[in-house]
């Protein structure tokens, strides 16, 4: 989501929340509101097509304490292979033992996003379980909401 925009919401429900981007200063502005309104909100660098961000990310989080949940919009669909593969590996270890996975993707009808690259839900789902995920449900939002935008969300968890 545009600057933040899913993690100030989050941290404005209470939960501590993580906003990574490629870009270290990437989420700043949410960063910033948060801290004037006193919220839970931390932002982390991660790039999905380096291995040592990866790993010393995925290292960090598995310490954390607490359930946790991922949203990733629009991360899968505008990231190559590498970054897909990259994301679930994090995924796993940051979600073992019970966490939850929410991804949107863009599946390819209407018009995309900049940047965004189509991904049916097929090919998430076969990665997602190819890393031990378990898919608890693969729909495509466009048709549950009666619009032609091609978009599509994975719920999976790693128990």
């Amino acid at each position: 989501a545009p600057a933040g925009r899913d993690a100030l919401w989050l941290a404005g429900e209470g939960y501590r929340t993580i906003a990574y981007d490629y870009v270290p200063r990437g989420a700043r502005g949410a960063v910033r509101a948060a801290t004037e309104r006193g919220l839970p909100l931390e932002s982390r660098a991660l790039n999905l097509t380096e291995w040592r961000s990866v790993l010393a990310e995925s290292a960090r989080i598995s310490r954390e304490p607490g359930p946790r949940v991922m949203l990733a919009r629009h991360v899968f669909d505008a990231t190559n292979r590498f970054g897909r593969d990259a994301l679930v590996r994090f995924a796993r270890v940051a979600l073992r033992g019970g966490g939850t996975l929410y991804a949107d993707v863009w599946t390819g009808a209407g018009e995309p996003a900049f940047g965004l690259r189509p991904l049916p839900l097929e090919h998430l789902v076969e990665l997602i379980e190819a890393h031990g995920g378990t898919v608890r449900s693969s729909t495509r939002l466009d048709v549950a909401e009666k619009r032609s935008r091609g978009l599509g969300r994975v719920v999976a968890t790693w128990d």
